[in-house]
């Protein structure tokens, strides 16, 4: 072979190298494009990460990288890890001039941010700015109901989730603020009966505690139960059940039964990353159980606390 035909050979290659990456930048661009228009932007984020990677001079795929880590910041504030929050305040304000059309998860992000940081005023007005944007929008209606009700201000809070519950019925973390709201005013019919209507859309088993929790507080033990019960069918393993249920049997004095469901807590408990004081408790009670010695009167349930808010 000639060193013409070597040097063909190579840019061959090499050009269909690019060909392939450009193929394969475009397909993790497209990919990106569809997750994030489904909503689902931690994955949409992962893509164009892997088309940032291909073509790091991209313009293209930086914005919509760190677009969608501010939309996962908009959706999801749990998942802001401190190192990022600087980042993602900058990202805020330079990605305004790109994506005009993307203003409401900016200004929802941007609450978030500032509700992180003790801002509730300044967050508030972000996330009215954000239903200025696109008026119903879900997670800003949320967060804003956090703020209104961490500041006492209950009723603007209702409406705000009512709102949110309307437009999307199976928008699971808005009933149930509302229904620990409504559960911490004595209206517990109303409460469950806003657990049922996105239980009726598809539940998850924290739904199905807190629908227990406030079954217990309205009285309703056996519905209680078989809320715990149902949570537990869907996940086994979930600790907050367990822990739920057996405190319901200790409060009926059901020891005998309290204490395999208390068994059954302290190993899912090591996986999921209880409070210590909680597994020490649950230990102390299993002690005092074995020894036949009637355990501490048990508190009432959580909901009364977590609903929490006082008024109207």
């Amino acid at each position: 072979m000639t060193r013409t035909s070597v040097l063909a050979a190579l840019c061959s290659v090499l050009v269909l190298g690019c060909r392939a990456t450009g193929g394969l930048y475009r397909e993790h661009m497209k990919r990106g494009r569809a997750l994030f228009d489904e909503g689902r932007f931690a994955r949409a984020h992962i893509a164009f990460d892997r088309a940032r990677g291909l073509e790091p001079t991209s313009e293209e795929a930086a914005l919509w990288s760190d677009l969608s880590a501010v939309a996962v910041a908009a959706n999801a504030p749990e998942l802001i890890s401190n190192a990022n929050i600087n980042e993602l305040d900058y990202a805020v304000d330079y990605l305004r001039g790109h994506f005009p059309d993307k203003a409401y998860l900016l200004d929802t992000a941007r609450g978030n941010l500032l509700s992180r940081a003790g801002e509730a005023a300044k967050a508030e007005a972000a996330y009215r700015q954000a239903l200025a944007a696109r008026p119903g929008y879900v997670p800003a209606s949320f967060f804003l109901a956090q703020v209104l009700a961490q500041s006492g201000r209950v009723t603007e809070a209702e409406a705000s989730l009512r709102a949110a519950c309307k437009v999307d019925p199976k928008y699971g973390p808005a009933h149930e603020l509302l229904a620990r709201l409504l559960a911490g005013q004595g209206s517990y019919d109303e409460a469950l009966a806003t657990l049922r209507e996105v239980l009726a859309q598809g539940a998850t088993p924290q739904l199905h505690v807190v629908y227990g929790e406030i079954s217990e507080l309205a009285g309703k033990t056996a519905d209680a139960q078989a809320a715990y019960e149902d949570a537990l069918r869907m996940n086994p393993g979930d600790a907050d059940a367990l822990w739920q249920e057996a405190q319901l049997l200790l409060r009926e004095r059901a020891y005998d039964k309290a204490r395999p469901v208390l068994a059954r807590y302290l190993q899912a408990a090591q996986k999921s990353g209880e409070p210590r004081a909680r597994i020490a408790q649950a230990r102390q009670i299993v002690a005092q159980l074995m020894r036949r010695a009637p355990p501490p009167a048990m508190a009432a349930p959580p909901a009364a606390q977590a609903a929490g808010a006082k008024g109207r």
